[in-house]
């Protein structure tokens, strides 16, 4: 439990909520009640101290998610003030690792900040006793063999510790605790109560936060899905749009060759020589004497495939040729 056990991979990243974010003139609690000097761990009168939690009630009812970890430190330096105390701590279960992270603390100047850590990497018997859900004493509750916690306590020269677990539903998801670096104080139970009600209104407000926090990012992911299926669809409707054009000139061209194709059928042998001829640039004389026909019979011939073919121009011919599908193969 040495104070460089925060640093490495079981640090928890830092969040501005120590006492040296808070002015030196910030307003005592609530109720303007100040320990004593020398004295700690006093008992609060009840009617002063509860009213102390329903106002602390009532402020976190209403506090915005992004204030929920300054108003938390706010709360622990208005209890470490009421106490007489040195620093309070507060510790939350990370559900993704099932570890519990220092997260929140306030200490008196001079007093050595709590390190932000995940407990049961570098405190392990400390991390035992919160998991038991039961307020222990350090180190008089600690297991003998509890090296690490009472290294720390020697390093830093804390005298006195107090945690009380925090349960939802029955299960552990958190902590708070109380230090003295300068007596040994006592908790008795109807304090222990009344400061579990505290960590129960810091651990309810967290709750709220992280759902906000997390219905915020599921927002945000509906609207980065909302992009990306718009984008998706632009680019579909473009795929289609290009097959879909593909598509209508590929029928088109099958719709010219079908009927080309028929336009072609329709003549008969000797029309179709001629067309051919014709098409290839021969003059009627030549295409005459290509076939043996008279000149009058030739032109017999192209006259009737011109109409048959609804062309009006060689020109119209040839383009008709340069369209017309290859002839099967003969028998």
């Amino acid at each position: 439990m040495s104070r460089s056990a925060g640093q490495g991979e079981d640090r928890i990243p830092h969040r501005s909520n120590s006492a040296s974010d808070l002015t030196a003139s910030s307003p005592l609690h609530p109720l303007g009640l100040q320990a004593l000097p020398g004295e700690s761990c006093q008992v609060p009168e009840r009617s002063g101290f509860e009213t102390f939690l329903a106002d602390l009630s009532a402020t976190f009812i209403s506090v915005p998610a992004d204030q929920v970890d300054s108003q938390i430190v706010s709360g622990l330096r208005q209890i470490v003030e009421y106490l007489g105390i040195d620093r309070s701590g507060f510790g939350e279960l990370v559900t993704d690792k099932n570890k519990i992270a220092i997260t929140h603390s306030y200490e008196v100047p001079g007093v050595p900040s709590t390190p932000r850590i995940y407990v049961e990497a570098h405190w392990p018997d400390y991390a035992a006793k919160v998991q038991e859900g039961e307020a222990f004493r350090v180190p008089e509750d600690l297991p003998a063999e509890a090296s690490a916690e009472r290294e720390y306590l020697a390093e830093v020269g804390l005298k006195s510790q107090f945690t009380i677990p925090l349960k939802m539903a029955g299960a552990v998801v958190g902590a708070i605790g109380f230090a003295s670096f300068q007596s040994h104080g006592e908790w008795p139970e109807d304090l222990v109560l009344r400061l579990r009600l505290m960590g129960d209104i810091f651990n309810y407000a967290l709750a709220r936060k992280h759902a906000y926090e997390a219905l915020q990012r599921a927002n945000q992911q509906v609207r980065n899905l909302r992009k990306e299926l718009a984008s998706a669809d632009q680019q579909l409707r473009a795929a289609v749009g290009q097959v879909l054009e593909h598509k209508s000139q590929e029928l088109t061209r099958q719709q010219d060759a079908s009927r080309t194709r028929q336009l072609l059928d329709s003549l008969k042998p000797r029309e179709h020589e001629v067309f051919l001829l014709v098409a290839a640039g021969m003059a009627n004389k030549q295409i005459a004497s290509r076939l043996g026909l008279s000149l009058q019979t030739v032109k017999l011939h192209r006259g009737r495939l011109m109409r048959k073919l609804q062309l009006h121009s060689v020109a119209e011919l040839v383009r008709l040729a340069e369209k017309a599908p290859p002839l099967p193969p003969s028998p």
